[in-house]
């Protein structure tokens, strides 16, 4: 700019900006009053630079305002969270305080539960449950949507993003008429727009957008040009005989340029102008060397014009989607809405979105390259919102920042009082795991190929070896009776809340409050997200399986029965509790809402205005506080804390891990995903989390004691329940597979130690993992090794190798028929790796009709040998015996 134009505005502003603050934005002014002179030809240029300032006077105004809320946020968050801090007990040192912060903790004490994981899941909840009641008030919709099977009625989903875009201000969008299209899209919008309120509720800054859909999911794998991209472009490069001569790395970086092209190509047209105006060489400023140089991106072909500011935007985006970076949470910045100031452009990010220019070019985008269809993005966007706005809640606007600042504190404490472990305790793994995973971070692959690759096989895993998964669901009832004797309700509570729920028994009342709590939501969240994709792949086909297999197995049916039987004993509960004020409530009761930051003024604001319900019953529901809290965002984040502690409590019924667990099984030393040791963490702790959430969540709070029981009569309760409740499991698992029920006490004193051993293992935890540790490792005489107790795809492996051993090695013939046993043991390990035909009612007759006899004519005295092996070695006999399918 000239240094006349320069002298004008200093003077008009009074020497307020340096010059360049106003280089920046003269050459703003005159980007946007160019755009306004093309969009209004009519404009003199003296007109179109006055709209245009107007328009960045605007913009101006409002990043001021934000960067004033932004401080403010920033200091109510640290005023909550070292309130909170301060509050937890002495006993915990500060690293523990940040972990219980981040992730919970089931220690007694002041808010220790009130964790940043369980807030976002709350929120969550709440965001899914008004979807689902919204949908499900329309009959028939749901079904449209996504029917048993994962199926939507075709184009409907293009409907409800044009009906989306058109609620949101697109007036250029024709109705489609589709009643329910309509109805499904006030209900989606509705959501998003309370979601976004929350976090700007937080600090945030997030404009209500003409025309928005959803926040477009990008399926990474896809946008960095698919799984064998590199072999593909070998393939291309040269003949076969010359591969060990390539340039693998030319390769490689072929294959992406490749990729960044074909992607661009796609999207650009796809893409409203508004996405690129006001894109300024300041905006690639302080970036990565390979995204600011253009000139070397051009040489190198990824770009065709280094001078595009369009292209190197897009290649940035590009960049960001196959690196990740998009996927971590990052509180105010997460909007990507936030404009800096001129004068802040190169310090503050300005990361933009995506426009697209209609909701077909949205939908289009969503099929080639997104990760699902609208309804998963919809409900990833609900669930990324929510857990955004408890990350800010705890962290503030800048989270990253907020958690390293308080890191510092909390060590000058610790070394103050000479405590030299605690404070270097704060900068170990567990501390830096517990923030990663309630950000996201943990999760974010460092190499997606491995990712993708070994968590499918886990997924399949999962297909296979599940079909009899709710023959374990009766060891939860023990853990129902600890979780409600904990939050004061007593054993019995728990117990009569799991019978009803699996026969759902309950009544219409009932039902209603369990409705209000959201309890279904998370199921529902997973229905509406599991549609099946062809262009998904193999990943795709796997959740989708997967999906369909808890459905089929009845897992669902009996999980979600046990939350909802939990939600309306509690609520009932709570209901009577809400009789007593604080002094008056029961012992568990007041420890319960002390660990979720609950206070007795709280206490008194909810407890009050409750009615009797038709069948005489008082109900805790919470939609009472409209009348109690006049302030709408008081009111919301009072009803959040009961919320999480709520959802929390009824999540312990049915022992689901949750973030803490996972953490403990995959954050050892900063085991991330996409890593070989951090994938194989994750294989080898398969199915483990629900042996840690019964060891973390009620064996060792049972240790210590609580609601005034004596860890002695807790320790009792949960030895002898959980040994009954496995010993009724393994017994349902041996009669699905035809073999005769263990009685209460064997033969001798060896054999009863025995059966109640493997109860106690079925009913401590080790219920998904019974079957496989006392059936199939003995059944198929295979050794007791690291690896058999090491995940069903690292048992799997040693099992091949097993086959693979004996047949290199001499060991694959039989010595009474002299034939190979390899056949047999191929067909066995064959059909435990079927998705879909193992499932606990069915299993048994396709044993007998195909499996057995398939086995027995490829390896003939199998059966024979299979009989012994269980009888011997288990001590087990057959209703059924297999020798008689011969």
């Amino acid at each position: 700019m000239t240094m006349k134009c320069r002298i004008a505005v200093r003077m008009a502003t009074g020497g307020v900006f340096d010059d360049e603050a106003i280089d920046d934005f003269l050459r703003t002014l005159e980007q946007r009053a160019l755009r306004k002179g093309l969009e209004k030809p009519t404009l003199s240029q003296r007109e179109a630079v006055a709209e245009a300032a107007g328009e960045l006077t605007h913009d101006q105004l409002m990043a001021a305002l934000t960067a004033r809320r932004m401080r403010v946020a920033v200091e109510i968050a640290r005023t909550g969270r070292q309130a909170q801090l301060a509050a937890m007990p002495d006993s915990l040192d500060e690293g523990e305080k940040l972990r219980a912060l981040n992730v919970g903790s089931e220690r007694q004490g002041r808010g220790v539960s009130n964790s940043t994981d369980a807030l976002g899941r709350a929120e969550a909840i709440t965001a899914w449950g008004q979807v689902q009641r919204g949908l499900e008030a329309m009959p028939g919709l749901v079904n449209r949507i996504s029917d048993f099977w994962g199926n939507s009625e075709k184009e409907v989903d293009r409907k409800i993003a044009r009906e989306m875009a058109r609620l949101n201000g697109n007036g250029s969008i024709e109705p489609t008429g589709d009643e329910g299209a309509f109805h499904a899209a006030q209900v989606f919008a509705k959501a998003l727009d309370e979601v976004r309120q929350g976090q700007n509720a937080q600090g945030a800054w997030i404009s209500k957008l003409e025309g928005y859909i959803a926040r477009q999911s990008h399926d990474r794998l896809k946008v960095a040009g698919g799984f064998w991209r590199e072999l593909a472009e070998i393939g291309r490069r040269a003949p076969a005989e010359k591969l060990a001569a390539l340039d693998w790395k030319a390769a490689r970086l072929g294959a992406a340029k490749r990729a960044f092209r074909e992607w661009r190509d796609f999207i650009r047209p796809k893409l409203d102008p508004k996405t690129f105006e006001g894109l300024t060489d300041r905006d690639f400023e302080g970036e990565d060397p390979h995204l600011a140089d253009a000139h070397g991106l051009a040489e190198r072909g990824v770009i065709d014009d280094p001078g595009s500011l369009e292209e190197r935007m897009l290649y940035r985006v590009w960049s960001d989607i196959v690196t990740g970076r998009r996927e971590q949470l990052s509180g105010a910045d997460d909007t990507s809405e936030f404009r800096a100031p001129p004068s802040k452009a190169a310090a503050v990010s300005r990361e933009r979105v995506l426009h697209f220019k209609d909701p077909d070019a949205w939908v289009d985008y969503n099929n080639r390259f997104g990760t699902g269809s609208l309804y998963r993005s919809v409900m990833m966007q609900l669930e990324r919102g929510s857990r955004n706005t408890a990350l800010m809640a705890r962290w503030g606007p800048n989270p990253e920042a907020a958690f390293e600042n308080e890191i510092a504190r909390l060590e000058t404490t610790a070394k103050g009082r000479g405590d030299v472990d605690a404070a270097n305790a704060l900068h170990g793994w567990k501390v830096k795991a517990s923030f990663e995973a309630i950000n996201g971070r943990l999760e974010v692959p460092e190499s997606l190929r491995m990712a993708m690759v070994v968590r499918s096989l886990r997924s399949w895993e999962a297909i296979t070896k599940l079909g009899s998964i709710v023959l374990s669901k009766a060891t939860d009832l023990p853990m129902t009776g600890h979780t409600f004797a904990r939050a004061g309700a007593g054993f019995l509570s728990g117990y009569e809340a799991a019978f009803k729920g699996l026969a759902h028994m309950q009544g219409e009342e009932g039902k209603r409050a369990a409705d209000l709590l959201d309890v279904g939501a998370r199921s529902f969240a997973g229905h509406l997200s599991g549609q099946f994709n062809a262009a998904d792949g193999l990943a795709g086909w796997n959740a989708w399986a997967a999906r369909i297999m808890y459905r089929i197995n009845l897992f669902e049916f009996v999980n979600e029965g046990v939350r909802r039987g939990s939600a309306e004993v509690f609520s009932r509960f709570l209901g009577q509790e809400a009789e007593h004020d604080w002094t008056g409530l029961q012992q568990g009761t007041r420890e319960t809402f002390e660990r979720f930051g609950i206070s007795e003024a709280d206490w008194e604001t909810v407890r009050h205005g409750l009615t009797p319900a038709s069948d005489g019953r008082t109900y805790f529901t919470l939609d009472h506080l409209e009348g109690r809290v006049p302030d709408e965002a008081a009111r919301r984040e009072l009803a959040m804390r009961f919320r999480t502690m709520i959802h929390d409590t009824i999540d312990n019924t049915t022992s689901e891990p949750r973030m803490r667990e996972r953490i403990g099984l995959i954050g050892s030393g900063g085991l991330r995903a996409g890593t070989i040791w951090g994938e194989f963490a994750r294989s080898f702790g398969q199915f483990r989390g629900f042996l840690q959430t019964i060891l973390g969540r009620h064996l060792a709070p049972a240790t210590q004691g609580y609601a005034g029981y004596a860890p002695a009569a807790l320790m009792a309760h949960f030895i002898v329940a959980s040994a009954l409740a496995g010993w009724f499991s393994m017994n349902a698992k041996l009669i699905s597979r035809g073999e005769a029920p263990r009685s209460f006490v064997g033969a001798d004193a060896a054999e009863t130690a025995k059966i109640w051993g493997a109860a106690m293992a079925q009913g401590g935890g080790l219920g998904i993992y019974g079957d496989y540790l006392f059936g199939e490792q003995n059944r198929n005489g295979l050794e007791f090794t690291l690896s058999s107790v090491g995940g069903p795809a690292i048992g799997d492996m040693e099992q091949i190798l097993q086959v693979i051993r004996q047949a290199t090695h001499g060991g694959a013939i039989s010595p009474t028929t002299g034939k190979s046993q390899i056949p047999g043991e191929l067909v066995r390990i064959g059909s435990h790796n079927i998705p879909l035909i193992n499932l606990w009612y069915t299993r048994l007759a396709l044993d007998y009709f195909v499996l057995w006899r398939m086995q027995e004519a490829v390896s003939p005295g199998y059966l024979r040998r299979y009989e012994d092996r269980v009888k011997n070695q288990q001590g087990s006999d057959f209703i059924l015996n297999p020798t008689s399918a011969q």
